[in-house]
């Protein structure tokens, strides 16, 4: 499975109205996972509405990736 974790400044490529929207949502077509940084879309100004419903809202992006590498 491939996972795509978006934190930081490019959650701004992961709203409901970005140019991206297109590309990302036919990754998520073939199987490829979004999650996105809810503490860095509160940094930006961002909620739940202003997400794709394709793509899963993680608390923490740092605390999913270091899940996510100790699960392996």
């Amino acid at each position: 499975m491939i996972a795509v974790l978006v934190n930081g400044r490019a959650v701004m490529i992961s709203r409901k109205y970005s140019r991206s929207l297109s590309d990302i949502s036919m990754l998520t077509g073939k199987g490829v996972e979004f999650r996105v940084c809810n503490n860095s879309m509160q940094h930006f100004g961002l909620d739940k509405a202003d997400i794709p419903e394709f793509a899963g809202i993680v608390a923490s992006g740092a605390g999913e990736l270091a899940r996510r590498e100790h699960k392996g």
